[in-house]
């Protein structure tokens, strides 16, 4: 990411990469060969998709917190708003209004939004409006919350997802849901793949809002969340939330009997099916189910404790 050049490093590489000769010659030379080399030009190809979009997006929001940044220094000369306004009017089109305007936004969150410019626009523009004090530090509510300590994130997926969840928190909480924990915001984005919009938020409250007591909406909103947001029918509420649960764990149970995970062809078979974000969202789920359910998740006697929360279980 500190690499200024790296999109064009990208293309070169991907160009490079792709060898579309090579490929066809081996198709009756050797098949299995043939196949192999076609697997690795279309990870290549796709490893400089995620590359670019990445790089760019960071791009993207530096180069908008530069114009937001002569923005407000222009404004502040002109000292009054309505000149200002008359300035921008005169020398730009109304296409461009929106935009500055999320670049002045950016440009005010100050050395962060230049920093995390990774994060996208939009999540650094939704993290900004949780905070009515711009001279808030930004990196201190990050760090309010419990952040997993990870050896890999690819691509940031882990971090955006972490403030994806910051922002479900107090999306939810604003909605008057404060009894919310941060571990199903960081569910709820887990299952969106981003932040929960503040219109879904508000349809989530007022369906809680149906149950007469907290201890039963804590109840639901678990439900709602292991349902992946799907929201029941009124009527038959309770029993369609347990059909669905009870089917899901009897299949991953049975897949478990069922496939050893031993030979390579079956590992290859999972592999496409599963991508390191579902896993992790099943992780969590898991671990929360086992929480509200009071079951310990520990190892069988004599398998390493790999879990932090084991390990701090196990001391004590």
């Amino acid at each position: 990411m500190k690499n200024e050049g790296y999109s064009r490093e990208i293309i070169s590489k991907a160009y490079k990469d792709f060898d579309y000769k090579k490929f066809t010659r081996l198709k009756d030379k050797n098949p299995i060969e043939y196949l192999k080399e076609g697997k690795k030009q279309i990870v290549g190809q796709w490893h400089a998709i995620e590359g670019l979009s990445v790089h760019n997006e960071k791009y993207t929001v530096r180069f908008l917190i530069n114009i937001g940044t002569i923005l407000n220094d222009i404004e502040a000369a002109l000292k009054t708003k309505s000149k200002y306004m008359k300035w921008l009017r005169k020398n730009f089109g109304h296409k461009h209004m929106r935009y500055f305007q999320q670049a002045k936004q950016l440009a005010n969150m100050g050395d962060f939004a230049y920093d995390e410019a990774a994060l996208g626009k939009n999540r650094l523009l939704a993290f900004s409006r949780l905070i009515s004090d711009p001279k808030t530090n930004y990196q201190e509510l990050l760090e309010k919350y419990p952040f997993k300590d990870i050896t890999e994130d690819h691509g940031s997926l882990v971090f955006k997802q972490h403030v994806d969840s910051i922002i479900t928190f107090h999306r939810m909480k604003a909605t008057g849901v404060d009894y919310i924990e941060f571990a199903q915001a960081e569910l709820i984005a887990s299952i969106l793949k981003e932040a929960l919009p503040v219109k879904t938020a508000e349809k989530i409250a007022k369906w809680l809002g149906h149950f007469k007591t907290e201890a039963k909406k804590k109840e639901w909103l678990d439900n709602l969340i292991l349902n992946h947001l799907q929201f029941p029918d009124q009527q038959s509420v309770a029993k369609k939330g347990q059909i669905k649960l009870r089917e899901h764990l009897a299949f991953l149970i049975n897949f478990g009997k069922q496939e050893t995970l031993a030979d390579a062809t079956q590992i290859e078979a999972v592999r496409d099916l599963v991508d390191r974000e579902a896993l992790m969202g099943l992780h969590r789920l898991i671990q929360l189910l086992a929480e509200k359910l009071n079951i310990e998740l520990a190892p069988p006697t004599g398998e390493k404790v790999t879990s932090l929360q084991d390990r701090k279980r196990r001391a004590a």
